[in-house]
This record gives structure tokens, sequence and C-alpha cells, in this order.
């Protein structure tokens, strides 16, 4: 799923009241990824659930570090409903 302007926009000020600077190099100049990620749990060879999580990606523009959160946590989608 492709981030929205108004998405990015969103996590950029949910990020800028954090600490900001990249743990590996300092800087303070982030990219953030067009599409949202998927993490899918591992349970073994063969899955038996298509579960996976929805993140939001950015990385360092000096030394690209890959920063994952969750798409969920930044209210950029809706926690699925189990019963539905």
């Amino acid at each position: 799923m492709r981030l929205t302007e108004q998405q990015k926009q969103q996590v950029r000020s949910q990020l800028e009241g954090s600490p900001g600077h990249c743990q590996v190099c300092g800087s303070q100049e982030w990219i953030i990824i067009d599409e949202m990620w998927a993490l899918k749990p591992f349970f073994g060879p063969e899955p038996t659930q298509p579960v996976s999580h929805p993140l939001v990606a950015f990385f360092c523009a000096h030394c690209h570090q890959v920063i994952l959160l969750s798409a969920i946590g930044l209210g950029l989608v809706a926690v699925p409903d189990k019963d539905a």
C-alpha cells in the first residue's frame, strides 16, 4: 500500500517530537519510504495463517540505517477486528 502525502506528513509530525537523530551516525535527515511494508510471523516451514503487521519504513539519508514503525501505532491503519 502506497503512503499518501497526508500519511507521510502524519509520520513526520509524530517523529518531530522524538529524539530524531540516527543511532548509527547521528544524522537527523530521514527519508520515508513510499510504501507500507508487512511483517509476517514465522510459524515454521509452512505458515498456518496469513497474518501480517503493517509497517512504515524510513531510513537515514547518510548511513542508510532502516527504521520500522507500526502503521497501526502511528494511526495510519485501523486495528483489525478479530470478529470480522
